[in-house]
């Protein structure tokens, strides 16, 4: 038997009418009214539905499956959608605009924020790998550096108790003709395997070189290439000496020395006859020693 039913939309008597939310609607009042989705295959009102791209979604499926694209704004399906560094969406468009893949790592990044390096672009992350000055907290496996007359240094060796030191010299860039990475390259020319630099931020525009421990016999050894070292950072336009950031640390080895040394070590900085002595040495001040 044909059911009749009032259209609640146009009035209209119905035969086998379709009905939404209890209500009834004849056929062409349904279609125009209503439609699927083409997510999830609810019915919708076709008024409260998102079209996008010859497709039609309900308020949930679309807000599930599309966003913005972050520079022009224009809406994407996520399938659609390019997530770069930092999490932000771009649609095809936009994203092969303002990006660009690093040489190296291959990954796509912000290409303002790409360091173009002999007509490369490089990422932050590979540029810091391969730059010549490292991070602060970088921190390489010491290399032992003996004479020519002496036996290898073996720092695992309970018995090895010879002294070794290290240092680390702070500059200041203060001519600026050059940059820190060059000034830092043409050094390591003649520091070698000896040598290597930190960032440091306490430094007013310039950088930390350090040494690989060494024995003394070798520094001795050693004493032209450190005069040429020193040479040439003065000419680079480095200072440490008369600057109000830098300094001089050396560092010496633990296993060197004995209990009694270290009660010779606090005699001698706690010698009144000697504090002259330590703030020439030093280039510290009364107030700067006495906090030691």
């Amino acid at each position: 038997m044909n059911k009749t039913k009032k259209c609640q939309n146009c009035e209209e008597k119905a035969k086998n009418p379709l009905q939404h939310d209890g209500e009834y609607y004849c056929s062409e009042c349904y279609h125009e009214k209503f439609i699927h989705c083409d997510r999830c295959s609810d019915v919708i009102e076709l008024d409260s539905s998102h079209y996008h791209k010859d497709e039609y979604f309900c308020e949930r499926c679309f807000h599930s499956n599309h966003s913005h694209c972050t520079h022009c704004n224009e809406i994407e399906n996520h399938d659609n959608l390019y997530t770069a560094q930092g999490g932000d969406d771009y649609c095809e468009d936009c994203f092969y605009d303002l990006h660009t893949s690093c040489e190296r790592c291959e990954d796509y990044y912000d290409t303002e924020e790409m360091n173009y390096i002999d007509e490369r672009y490089i990422c932050n992350d590979c540029n810091r790998e391969t730059r010549i000055i490292k991070s602060y907290s970088y921190t390489p496996n010491p290399i032992f550096h003996t004479s020519k007359n002496e036996r290898n240094y073996d720092r695992f060796e309970n018995s090895e108790k010879r002294l070794v030191f290290g240092f680390e010299l702070e500059v200041e860039n203060k001519s600026r003709e050059f940059s820190n990475e060059e000034c830092a390259k043409r050094l390591k020319e003649i520091g070698g395997d000896l040598i290597y630099f930190k960032e440091d931020s306490s430094i007013d525009y310039g950088f930390e070189i350090v040494s690989h421990p060494m024995t003394y016999d070798y520094f001795k050894s050693k004493r032209a290439m450190f005069d040429n070292l020193l040479e040439n950072a003065v000419k680079l336009g480095l200072r440490s000496y008369n600057t109000s950031t830098c300094g001089l640390h050396i560092s010496i080895c633990r296993k060197a020395f004995s209990h009694s040394h270290y009660l010779k070590f606090i005699n001698f900085f706690n010698a009144n006859r000697n504090h002259n002595l330590l703030k020439v040495i030093s280039q510290r001040k009364d107030s700067q020693l006495n906090r030691w």
